[in-house]
């Protein structure tokens, strides 16, 4: 189980719980430190576990430990990099003992470290009456504790090992509060005094509860009592009690102790003290917000030499190292021939080096022409084809000469492009006349020349006059699909396009039952009832409905006239099952009888009214609204009439009544025969004492005598009791006109009842997390 008293043995075996004053601070002038001034690194083991292998599970392990690393990096400076979270099936015993031995290779004298653990504690007592105290990994087993579970020897040995200045160990699986506020800054006597007692080397534990205590795993939030006011106490710094900007582990103790202990209603007392090696120093946690200190800061550029402003001053050229503290900061980088660029970058503890690659500056030299194709060359190199007269084409500013040139016409211009984002270039063609002639196999249709009616075809061929270069040519006829072709003729060319038309609609006949039906081709409402006609090619969705019947909807591919189509929709009735409790209930449907209960029946389309009936109970009425064919499955509990109610009470008192006199009697019983007994023994007992010579022997006699006279006494005492309660029941009388006045007037409480006659009290319960 995770007790408290486990934690404590694991590290204030050999150590002694002391309070701590605070020294008085050493006075002086000087700036205020970076964390570095009194750490050259933080390292943290955080370890939860919820799921155990072989040992019962957790709710909130995980959850709290990932709090408390959250707050360690977020509000305190440790590194993502430098925190060990070994959650779950992470946390087996190797994967523990892993995370220690890295912090014993990485952490130098200088460094502090933090273990916090969430999980089971076991504790076995020794065969010279002390205590040996284990934490649990994931894969460790409760009967195997040498072999899978990691002692409290192993852990003070661990401490011992590691080199850093200060070590601190919190040991619960609990939950953080949620309130964020920003730190104060520290005073210069706070800075001189944690300077102090950090050149000192610290082995500081808190834990949750003291021996044979259950850490409760109902505090405030959903969390454990210690845990959240552990994390209150950091994250929100409720336990600077001084108000000097920063929380030793000493005021930590001071804080969350007497809360936890008037949280818990005293079932559990926080402990705090300190392991061997200790040397008068305390852990320090001080949050980032309140340490003034500068950051270095790289800026550089592709291509370098460019111009770097920074929050709007002029600050150099890539590339630029500056001093910068913490925050936000909007850079502008530029250089001539190279788009400006403005970015905000965030300045952070640790390495803060910006790469800004600058794009070349282009202009969008937008070109348009008389003509609607044709090849657009810029200083002699092909940039590509006009469509629909224009282009768009990226150029360094400077004179440019820009040149379209097709088939049949060409043109130039020369333009001096300025520097700016677009620049208008219009470039006049000069193109030659060109005569096109239309084949259609379908006469009288009507012919497009770029969206504009230029004649009709007649005899089966229409001939025009066009300009050089591309055009769109449509031919469009009534209950044929138009189609169009993009012609390309040349100056002075004689050209003959072909156009193939087919049919776009047919006519089709549809039958519809019921005859007031509506139908839809596609979405689009096309008639009602039985009609013909016109419907485009192709494959259409036919889709009938009607009001109170099933839809219907049919694909068909429209190729032809006079195409029939018939739908023939089916009524709406809807299978409705009842059951109720009790069965065999009459059912009628709109007045009428369908049967009792459990019964299956049909509804047709529309709202019904459905009555529920039986001897003994209450009347149930029900409305269906039947819409669609379906199953409607109703279950209907009926409420008793207050004489069946009050019979059913009278009977189960009755029961009651009867077998607690029978349980009484057989109590009173075998109590009485437990009291005979202990009488004979005694007379036997009394016996020996009258005839015993040696002193010893005597006494011991008289003693044995005393005490079996004692619990003879006791067992004819409960017999009494018993006997008491077995009449008591025996001639309580058990009205049923009492009852039913009671359900009349709706006071009956069978519970309230029995706990009335037995002298039971309800009593609160409390759930504990083991």
């Amino acid at each position: 189980m995770k007790v408290a008293h486990t934690l404590t043995l694991l590290f204030l075996i050999s150590l002694s719980l002391f309070s701590q004053e605070r020294g008085i601070g050493l006075k002086g002038e000087g700036e205020k430190p970076s964390l570095q001034s009194f750490y050259r690194e933080s390292w943290a083991i955080v370890i939860g576990i919820d799921n155990y292998l072989y040992a019962p599970k957790l709710r909130y392990a995980v959850r709290d430990a990932k709090e408390v690393a959250n707050v360690l990096i977020e509000n305190f400076g440790f590194k993502s990099e430098n925190v060990i979270q070994l959650y779950d099936k992470d946390a087996t015993k190797e994967g523990i003992m892993r995370a220690f031995d890295r912090i014993r290779q990485l952490a130098r004298e200088d460094d502090r470290v933090l273990v916090f653990y969430a999980g089971h504690g076991i504790t076995i007592p020794l065969p010279d009456g002390r205590e040996k105290g284990y934490i649990l990994p994931y894969d460790g087993s409760q009967s195997e504790l040498i072999t899978s579970a990691i002692s409290t020897e192993q852990l003070n040995e661990i401490s011992q090992l590691i080199r850093a200045k200060h070590l601190f160990f919190v040991m619960d699986a609990c939950y953080g509060g949620l309130i964020f506020a920003r730190a104060q800054p520290l005073s210069l006597e706070a800075v001189e005094y944690v300077k102090v007692i950090t050149t000192r080397k610290a082995r500081k534990a808190l834990t949750a509860g003291g021996r044979d205590q259950a850490v409760l795993d109902t505090g405030p939030g959903g969390h454990s009592v210690f845990t959240f006011y552990f994390i209150d106490a950091l994250k929100n710094m409720a336990a600077d009690l001084n108000r000097d900007g920063m929380v030793t582990t000493y005021e930590l103790n001071e804080y969350v102790a007497p809360r936890v202990t008037a949280e818990s209603g005293k079932m559990q007392t926080p402990e705090y003290g300190i392991l061997a090696g200790d040397m008068g120093g305390d852990f320090v946690f001080i949050p980032v917000e309140a340490l003034v200190f500068d950051v270095d800061v790289e800026i550089v550029s592709e291509p370098v030499g460019a111009d770097v402003m920074v929050g709007g001053n002029f600050v150099g050229k890539t590339p630029i190292s500056l001093k910068l503290k913490p925050g936000d900061y909007s850079v502008e980088i530029s250089k001539s021939g190279y788009k400006k660029k403005v970015e905000s970058i965030s300045v952070k503890r640790g390495e803060n080096k910006f790469n800004f690659k600058l794009d070349e500056f282009l202009v969008d030299l937008n070109i348009v022409s008389s003509s609607k194709s044709g090849t657009v060359y810029i200083d002699g190199l092909m940039v590509g084809s006009l469509k629909d007269g224009k282009l768009s084409a990226k150029v360094k500013p400077g004179r440019r000469v820009i040149k379209v040139e097709g088939v049949e016409e060409s043109g130039e211009v020369v333009a001096d492009v300025p520097e700016v984002e677009s620049f208008p270039v219009f470039v006049d063609v000069v193109l030659k006349p060109s005569k096109l002639t239309i084949v259609s196999n379908v006469d009288e249709a009507d012919v497009y020349v770029d969206n504009e009616m230029v004649g009709k075809v007649r005899d089966n061929k229409f001939t025009l006059d066009l300009k050089p270069g591309k055009h769109l040519v449509e031919l469009r006829k009534e209950k044929y699909a138009s189609v169009s072709k993009e012609v390309s003729i040349s100056a002075g060319e004689v050209k003959e396009e072909r156009f193939e038309l087919s049919r776009s609609v047919f006519s089709v006949a549809v039958r519809v039952e019921p005859s007031d039906a509506k139908v839809y081709a596609n979405k689009k409402l096309i008639g009602t009832g039985s009609f013909t006609t016109d419907v485009g090619a192709g494959k259409v969705n036919f889709y009938v409905e009607r009001e109170g019947y099933e839809s219907l909807e049919r694909e068909v591919v429209v190729d032809r006239d006079n195409l029939n189509l018939e739908f023939i929709l089916k009524p709406i009735t809807a299978k409705v099952k009842i059951e109720t409790e009790p069965s065999e209930v009459i059912i009628l449907v709109d007045g009428n009888k369908v049967g009792v209960t459990p019964v299956t029946f049909n509804l047709a389309y529309g709202t019904h009214e459905i009555q529920l009936m039986k001897s003994g109970y209450k009347g149930e009425k029900l409305t269906i609204d039947v819409r669609r064919s379906e199953m409607i499955t109703k279950t209907v509990r009926l409420e008793e009439t207050p004489e069946m109610k009050a019979m059913r009470i009278y009977r189960s008192k009755v029961s009651l009544k009867n077998n607690l006199t029978y349980i009484g009697a057989g109590f009173t019983v075998i109590s009485a025969g437990v009291a005979v007994a202990f009488h004979i023994k005694s007379e036997d007992i009394y016996s020996k004492y009258q005839a015993a010579t040696e002193v010893e022997k005597i006494q011991d006699y008289k003693k044995r005598y005393k005490n079996i006279v004692t619990w003879r006494n006791v067992m004819i005492g409960v017999s009494s009791v018993f006997a008491g309660f077995t009449a008591y029941n025996f001639f309580r009388k058990v009205s049923y006109d009492d009852i039913y006045r009671e359900v009349k007037s709706k006071e009956v409480s069978m519970e309230l009842r029995y706990y009335e006659y037995i002298g039971v009290v309800p009593v609160a319960s409390f759930r504990f997390r083991f």
